[in-house]
């Protein structure tokens, strides 16, 4: 089996589809579809490119099989900048090991980067796959699997790891201890040593020990050496603790600002929703007010006839009010005249002496209002008698209510008792009280033609 062929024979039906679509090559009758064209179609299109449009006719733009696996390595290290270049047992690891390249990547790769292992390594690639092998299976010398994880992942020594971070830790240390204190660390490094490094350390707390032990590393180069690893790790592994909790106070401080800007965030929208809803309120209302506009464009024209109309009104309105002016007139005499009845009425009930004797004040209601001291009831009446002191209403006319004794008996007696008493008495025996009071007031103004003082 010569190169070529071999190249398409690794390739899947996804890889061959892959590479019909990426470089547009031709398909009879599966143009748009190449993945339902039949695998053997499909392998003899893509032999037909490399071998260069062998059997039909030459095409500038031909890949022939050089020019394609060139095209195949440029576009793999664009993609992966991780691919070993120089060392060709890494490169070995990589290819056995890596899911992510298609085999005819890896070859492409291989043939491009290394072409003489390449050349040398043919053969037993081709044994691999015709075996349903992986095909860089036995390139590899056997090694301890520990051995083969740290060639693929980059181990940082101890003086890498140191270098790292040396900057930021002199600042971290230029701003958590004073000037003074920092010269008096560099004076004691300075003449420090191994043996006596430790006393300097003693009863010192642990940011201090920290700083003293990495300005003690830093001098001389001390992190250099092996002897001093595990001090670097320390350093190192410290650094990184001071670092987290730094990194979680920041979060923290990040995790109340986000909050506080989702608060804001929150107001601005409700603002926002407030400010839609205002408008389209505001909206509503132009809209309203225009159809007011509309209705009174329409009803202005009504209301030119109509102030016509009402022009010819005012005349008649006039000689009315002009009449209705002369009532009033009128009518005020007589409202004159009433207040001076009521006057004199006042005054002969304000100077007269009387009282109203009822049992049930509501049915004298005004009386009650305007001369509450006149009404008195029965029970007060027989009271005084009983006492002896009703001598003292001699000088009154009292108003007797027929009606508030349910007893004729009780009202014969009282009465009786009065006239015995010598106290001036007259019956009231109606129930309206308009009555009641015509009656009072016609006793009060005239006896047989004569006032009664």
């Amino acid at each position: 089996m010569n190169e070529i062929d071999w190249f398409v024979s690794i390739m899947t039906k996804e890889d061959m589809v892959f590479i019909i679509k990426a470089m547009k090559i031709p398909i009879d009758g599966f143009q748009k579809n190449p993945e339902k064209a039949p695998l053997s179609k499909l392998e003899a299109s893509i032999r037909d490119i490399l071998y260069g449009g062998s059997r039909r006719k030459r095409r500038k733009d031909s890949f022939v099989y050089p020019n394609f696996v060139n095209f195949v390595k440029d576009v793999v290290l664009k993609r992966r900048e991780d691919i070993e270049k120089e060392d060709i047992e890494k490169f070995y690891m990589q290819m056995e090991l890596d899911e992510g390249l298609r085999s005819f990547e890896k070859i492409a790769l291989f043939q491009t980067l290394y072409p003489i292992q390449y050349k040398e390594q043919f053969p037993k690639l081709v044994e691999n796959s015709k075996n349903k092998r992986p095909l860089f299976f036995g390139f590899l010398k056997e090694l301890d699997p520990v051995v083969k994880i740290e060639s693929l992942v980059k181990i940082a020594t101890p003086s890498e790891l140191f270098e790292s971070e040396k900057e930021n830790i002199h600042s971290w240390i230029a701003t958590e201890f004073k000037k003074e204190e920092l010269d008096y660390f560099k004076q004691i490094v300075s003449t420090a040593t191994d043996e006596n490094f430790s006393y300097s350390l003693f009863s010192r707390n642990d940011k201090e020990k920290f700083a003293l032990t990495f300005l003690f590393l830093g001098e001389n180069v001390r992190y250099k050496k092996q002897q001093y690893e595990k001090l670097v790790y320390y350093v190192y592994q410290n650094w990184r603790s001071l670092t987290i909790d730094k990194i979680c106070e920041i979060t923290e401080m990040q995790k109340g600002e986000v909050e506080s800007l989702c608060k804001e965030l929150e107001n601005e929208k409700k603002k926002l929703r407030r400010v839609n809803s205002e408008k389209e309120q505001i909206e509503n209302e132009l809209k309203k007010r225009k159809e007011e506009i509309t209705q009174v464009k329409k009803a202005n024209e009504h209301f030119k006839i109509t102030i016509e109309h009402l022009n010819k009104s005012i005349g008649v309105i006039t000689n009315e009010c002009n009449q209705l002016k002369q009532q009033n007139e009128c009518l005020q005499q007589k409202v004159d005249r009433y207040k001076e009845i009521i006057t004199v009425v006042q005054f002969l009930f304000n100077d007269c002496k009387w009282k109203v004797v009822t049992n049930n004040s509501r049915d004298f209601s005004l009386l009650s209002s305007l001369f509450k001291e006149c009404i008195m009831a029965p029970q007060t009446l027989q009271t005084m008698i009983d006492k002896g002191t009703i001598g003292e209403l001699r000088q009154y006319t009292l108003f007797v209510s027929r009606l508030s004794f349910t007893s004729s008996k009780l009202y014969v007696d009282l009465m009786e008792s009065l006239r015995k008493h010598q106290v001036k008495t007259e019956e009231l025996l109606s129930s309206s009280e308009i009555d009641n009071l015509k009656s009072i007031i016609g006793k009060l103004l005239s006896k047989e033609g004569e006032m009664i003082w």
